[in-house]
Parts: structure tokens; sequence; C-alpha cells
């Protein structure tokens, strides 16, 4: 989070995937940063508090973690389909370099 003007917001770092790396190494830090605050509680109510917020990170946590693996799911699915295309175009050119190949052969006058 980031205070501006006595105000806090959360950075928008966007749904890239470096974004979202960005956003789990925030929520990694907040996380030991909330049990270290955690060992060193006075009291129970602020155990308690301090528990309730890093079972909210942690969700957060797990959120981003999901969304990462969805963006790198369809980015794999679009280098596969690109692969894809490529095996489908050089199939279709040999086999018409195939078939010139066949009827070339077939053609050769034969002395």
């Amino acid at each position: 989070m980031v205070r501006v003007n006595g105000t806090t917001s959360v950075p928008n770092l966007g749904t890239s995937l470096t974004g979202l790396r960005q956003s789990m190494i925030i929520e990694e830090a907040t996380l030991m940063a909330l049990a270290q605050a955690r060992a060193g509680a006075p009291d129970a109510a602020a155990v308690k508090t301090l528990s309730r917020a890093q079972a909210a990170r942690t969700a957060r946590l797990l959120e981003l973690r999901v969304a990462a693996a969805k963006v790198v799911t369809v980015g794999e699915y679009y280098k596969l389909r690109t692969r894809s295309a490529r095996a489908t175009y050089g199939g279709i050119a040999c086999s018409l370099i195939g078939i010139a190949a066949i009827v070339a052969a077939f053609s050769w006058p034969i002395f």
C-alpha cells in the first residue's frame, strides 16, 4: 500500500505477469512483517487482529498465484497454437512438394 496525501491506496500493478509477480512479492513481504508483528504483539486482541490480517493477505497471495497461473496457461496455449499453425502450413507445403515429386516421377520419360 502507498500513502499519498494522508490516504492509503493500493498501487495498480496491472494484470501483466510482471505486475502479478510484483504484487506477490509485496504480499509475501507483508506476510513476513505481519508474522514478526504477531510474534511481538502485546495482547490477545492484537494477536487476533494480526492473525486476521495475515489470513486476508494469505488469501490475496493465493488469488495472485492463481491469476498468474491463468496468465501463463493462456500464454502457453497461444504458443502451442502458433506451433500447430506452423506445423499445419509446413505439412501442406511438404505434401505439395511430395505430390509434385510423384507427378514428376510418373511423367518422366523412360527410355
